[in-house]
């Protein structure tokens, strides 16, 4: 007996279960973008981003008016331990004060940029771990076009706006009720 074509994938367990998911067709649209946010925002919230965060946070809604703030914000990284998430963020903020933008718009706009960044990296992987699975023979080439189809399906319709702001807030749990285990008859999916 076999675990099927993801027993041994490079992925967390959150994306894990989503490429599970893909691979069975097991939920709708909706399910599958709750999984994939709930993923993202664990992926990209560990504690040292969800402190480095609030700093950032802090200091752009702060009320003082600052004469560079590209030091105070590059002070604010480097208290901070980093990441991938938190390097793209710090290239990202870097780029849009470049750009003359004020702190605010320059943290939502590296944020959402991160974001991006964050769900490309787990599509490449998964594409990566379903084009694997293929070539081992674990999964045909009909099962492989459906899985990447549906999990690309998912990336596009996610609301990235609701994982920035999941971010801003430091809330691991933003996406828990949407992907939690459904246990009666009541909570089961819609038909």
């Amino acid at each position: 007996m076999s675990d099927g074509p993801f027993k041994n994938l490079r992925l967390t367990k959150r994306w894990r279960k989503f490429t599970e998911a893909a691979y069975n067709d097991a939920f709708d649209q909706i399910e599958y973008c709750a999984m994939a946010s709930d993923a993202v925002v664990q992926d990209a919230l560990t504690d040292s981003v969800r402190a480095l965060v609030s700093a950032l946070n802090s200091y752009v809604t702060q009320n003082q008016m600052d004469i560079d703030p590209l030091s105070s914000l590059e002070r604010i990284f480097n208290e901070h331990s980093k990441d991938q998430f938190a390097d793209t963020l710090q290239r990202e903020m870097r780029f849009h004060l470049s750009e003359k933008c004020l702190p605010g718009e320059a943290l939502e706009q590296a944020l959402a940029a991160s974001v991006d960044d964050q769900i490309n990296i787990a599509r490449n992987r998964i594409q990566e771990e379903c084009i694997h699975s293929s070539e081992i023979g674990q999964m045909r080439q009909d099962q492989l076009d459906r899985t990447i189809e549906r999990a690309n399906s998912a990336f596009e319709s996610l609301d990235r706006q609701s994982i920035c702001e999941a971010i801003i807030a430091g809330n691991k749990q933003a996406f828990k009720g949407a992907v939690a285990k459904k246990d009666g008859l009541e909570e089961g999916p819609s038909l």
